[in-house]
């Protein structure tokens, strides 16, 4: 197939899957070896083995970045960049952190309660903002992975079927969907994910929650319909953080 086909054929597309285009070709071997040297000549984009898009000046539609997370693999958008789609957060922060950090309490056993002081690790990000978040974070039912593209780069967390839901799909640009955590699902995924999570400083210290954009109601019963404990716990101090009676003392605590 010469390129100019092949445009004719697939121009209008933002992303293009080659394994079907094979297997409609006399000589499927053949036109593979065409993709790797157009590849090559820096006509097309690969992103994975089958999915391609075409590169400037050659390509017509500029594929969104939740339209390619969703893919490049099973998944859905979720956590941050999520609560970022739904401006519950006003740009994509990370707000997950190394295992190593959790729970961030400093809660020394040997130490009098009166002397028990906040530390780096009792906040996660300590007098700093948290970093720019550099990639699209999803779940998966599949294998955990991340994935970079000239488009940027994709984080792949598991989760387990019995969690695996909460999200809707969106037209994220003409033509192009995306399967999108709902904001409380997203909240929730983002705790379920975070080692000590569960803990009500940690859920106390995220910046910029826009928290009018969650309804605690539908939050508490996706909680509840996933059948983890400490997702139900999480909403319960929450619920707690939020009430105005209560907040000075959670900060003192």
């Amino acid at each position: 197939m010469r390129f100019e086909r092949f445009i004719e054929e697939v121009g209008d597309r933002p992303l293009i899957d080659t394994i079907e285009l094979a297997r409609e070709q006399q000589n499927p071997s053949h036109f593979r070896s065409q993709l790797s040297r157009w590849v090559a000549d820096g006509r097309l984009m690969q992103l994975r083995r089958g999915l391609y898009a075409l590169a400037p000046p050659y390509d017509r539609v500029t594929p969104h970045p939740l339209h390619i997370a969703a893919t490049l693999q099973d998944s859905y958008v979720s956590g941050e960049s999520a609560l970022h789609f739904h401006s519950v957060i006003p740009e994509p922060i990370d707000l997950l952190l190394p295992e190593g950090l959790g729970p961030w309490i400093d809660e020394t056993p040997s130490r009098p309660e009166s002397e028990h002081r906040r530390t780096a690790h009792s906040n996660p990000w300590h007098n700093s903002p948290p970093p720019p978040l550099k990639v699209i974070r999803c779940a998966t039912s599949g294998r955990p992975r991340e994935r970079h593209t000239p488009f940027g780069d994709y984080d792949y967390r598991h989760l387990g079927p019995q969690i695996y839901a909460g999200f809707e799909t969106h037209e994220v640009a003409q033509g192009q969907t995306a399967d999108i955590a709902t904001p409380e699902k997203a909240l929730l995924d983002l705790i379920y994910l975070q080692p000590g999570g569960v803990n009500a400083r940690y859920l106390s210290n995220l910046p910029s929650i826009d928290w009018s954009r969650i309804d605690i109601q539908v939050l508490s019963d996706t909680a509840a319909q996933s059948g983890v404990r400490r997702l139900s716990r999480a909403v319960r101090l929450i619920n707690r953080m939020l009430c105005p009676t209560r907040i000075s003392r959670l900060a003192e605590r």
